[in-house]
Formats: C-alpha cells, sequence, structure tokens
C-alpha cells in the first residue's frame, strides 16, 4: 500500500468531557500523478462519555492539506463539547 498514516497524539484526557482521542495525518504520495489538489489529510476521531445511561459521543473529522486554513482540526477540537 502506498499510502501512509503517522500517529500524531492518542490518549484519554486530550479531550473534554473526558475520552479518547486519536490524531493521524494521512499522506497520499500518488497525490500528484493522480491530478488531486490535496497531498495529505489531517484526521481526528474522539469517543467521549457523556455520562450514565448516555450513548458515547463519536466525532470524525479528516482535514485536506488543500484547505488553506489545516490548523482548524486544532480550534475544533479544542471546542468539543459533549451535548
Amino acid at each position: 500500500m502506498e499510502d501512509a498514516r503517522r500517529r500524531l497524539d492518542s490518549g484519554a484526557g486530550l479531550v473534554d468531557p473526558p475520552g479518547w482521542l486519536v490524531r493521524f495525518e494521512l499522506r497520499y504520495p500518488r497525490a500528484e500523478r493522480e491530478g488531486w489538489n490535496f497531498t495529505r489529510d489531517a484526521v481526528a476521531f474522539a469517543v467521549v462519555d457523556r455520562g450514565a445511561g448516555q450513548r458515547p459521543g463519536f466525532l470524525y473529522v479528516a482535514i485536506p492539506n488543500s484547505h488553506k486554513n489545516h490548523g482548524d482540526l486544532d480550534l475544533l477540537l479544542d471546542s468539543l463539547r459533549a451535548l
């Protein structure tokens, strides 16, 4: 498989409320050859505890590097709140 993944962060306590966050970067070496307008994605998924009797919350997000505000992933994760 030509595409690659590099883990950035993983662990409990990286999100509020308590939960688990995994952040990684997906790289697409064949992107230029295929004519894609991006070469990598910043990806995160989080599972959060919503409390007794509630289903856990889940978030998956991927932002391609063609997006000029690639750092918005940090803003999104910092604002994460379970309802």
